[in-house]
């Protein structure tokens, strides 16, 4: 069984370690991923060109926010591979 082979390489010890840090890029990514979906498009809809321009900096800002949480989980999984 190939899953066992895995399991059994698996450097338990190095993702333990970094469990906590792990847990807390996921948290960070879900919340705010949730404040996203918390607010209604239609409450959003102004009709003026500056609330669109506003609209797309938070949504520029959230991606290189994600971008950032998911560099660090790369980085992560890395450390624990290698």
């Amino acid at each position: 069984m190939p899953w066992i082979s895995a399991l059994t390489r698996m450097p338990w010890r190095l993702l333990v370690e970094h469990a906590p840090t792990i847990v807390d890029a996921a948290r960070r990514l879900y919340v705010g991923s949730r404040g996203a979906r918390g607010r209604s498009p239609s409450s959003e809809r102004t009709g003026s060109l500056d609330a669109l321009e506003r609209a797309v900096e938070q949504l520029e800002a959230r991606e290189v926010q994600h971008a950032s949480v998911l560099e660090e989980l790369a980085k992560q999984v890395q450390d624990v591979t290698t």
